[in-house]
């Protein structure tokens, strides 16, 4: 995978988490599996990653599927492509035998590796707490999140930043790693929108600004980072602002893909336009916040990938499926209208 992909910029929220997430039990285990990022294999202090670029490539794609059977023929795949050689899969026989060297062994209660056959495929074997890309999707699983603003912020902000960097970035990727990588990288853009508009939903639009625009330049036809940066820059008393933005980004749709905005960044900026309450903060904005309990993903524990040729995060279709929720207000009136480009 290439490592020539920048860093997005984006907001996190200091928080403990104590007593906040969904209670999960995780057991005593010390062995700590990580894909989102560079690959690492540990054992308490001990670290067991593989060094063999075909072990670990390998192992990547037994982790993307931690717990199911994959079946030789799609290793050779990943390994080799559509060319293997004719001791592809013998030499997929020694390479699990080698990393089940490498790996720690389970002890439950008989010393033994957690990299099993089954059938004509290899499984791994991974508890719950082990692996960071379990660890991140069960926080954000909407099933596994309370009703509660703030603490969705403070639960999207401690699973992004289990993210080290691009998914499996020092590891050697063929299709299938690239097709999963993709997806998850999704996955990950998704979970910073709602991120976002959690902390837009707790009054933090003047202090998100600079760095949703950071995001929108990155991503510039995301429909969904777009009306974020619309309602954060509305809010903040610079409607010039935010509808010099649906232009942009309607320009940039046009060129770029041919097709316009969807109907929901249609409506939100017909609101704008006619100052609808709709759009404003809700009354009841929880205070323990400041921007003083904002940081950077600039400082490395999260980063997102800005790959300009991959469109699956901001295409229009994976966009307008993330609901642009419009929070209830009580404020009348039209906001004060700056010119564009104007100070905050």
């Amino acid at each position: 995978m290439s490592t020539a992909r920048q860093e997005d910029a984006g907001l996190l929220i200091k928080n403990d988490l104590s007593g906040v997430l969904p209670h999960r039990a995780h057991g005593s285990t010390t062995v700590k599996l990580g894909v989102l990022g560079p690959l690492t294999v540990a054992d308490g202090c001990t670290d067991r990653t593989p060094t063999a670029p075909k072990q670990r490539q390998l192992l990547a794609l037994l982790l993307l599927n931690a717990n199911t059977t994959v079946p030789v023929p799609q290793l050779v795949e990943e390994l080799w492509g559509f060319d293997p050689p004719p001791s592809a899969a013998a030499a997929i026989q020694t390479y699990v035998k080698q990393l089940r060297r490498t790996l720690p062994a389970r002890h439950d209660p008989v010393k033994r590796s957690p990299l099993i056959t089954r059938g004509r495929g290899y499984l791994i074997e991974v508890q719950p707490g082990e692996l960071d890309l379990e660890r991140f999707r069960h926080m954000v699983d909407p099933s596994h999140l309370v009703n509660d603003t703030l603490t969705i912020a403070r639960t999207y902000s401690t699973a992004l930043a289990l993210w080290r960097g691009p998914v499996l970035i020092d590891v050697k990727t063929g299709p299938l790693l690239q097709t999963a990588a993709a997806r998850l990288e999704a996955e990950r853009f998704e979970a910073v929108i709602r991120l976002l508009a959690a902390q837009l939903n707790l009054g933090l639009h003047r202090a998100l600004i600079a760095e949703i625009s950071a995001l929108t330049c990155r991503h510039p036809t995301s429909e969904a980072l777009s009306a974020q940066l619309m309602l954060a820059l509305y809010r903040s008393d610079r409607r010039a602002d935010a509808l010099a933005e649906y232009h942009r980004v309607r320009r940039t749709l046009r060129a770029e893909m041919g097709t316009t905005p969807g109907p929901a960044l249609q409506r939100l900026n017909t609101d704008i336009i006619i100052g609808s309450p709709r759009l404003d903060p809700p009354r009841q904005i929880r205070t323990m916040l400041s921007p003083e309990h904002l940081i950077g993903f600039a400082t490395g524990r999260t980063q997102l990938p800005s790959d300009p040729g991959v469109r699956t995060p901001g295409s229009p279709k994976s966009d307008r499926q993330l609901a642009l929720r419009e929070p209830t207000g009580g404020r009348s009136g039209v906001s004060t209208v700056r010119r564009a480009g104007a100070a905050d």
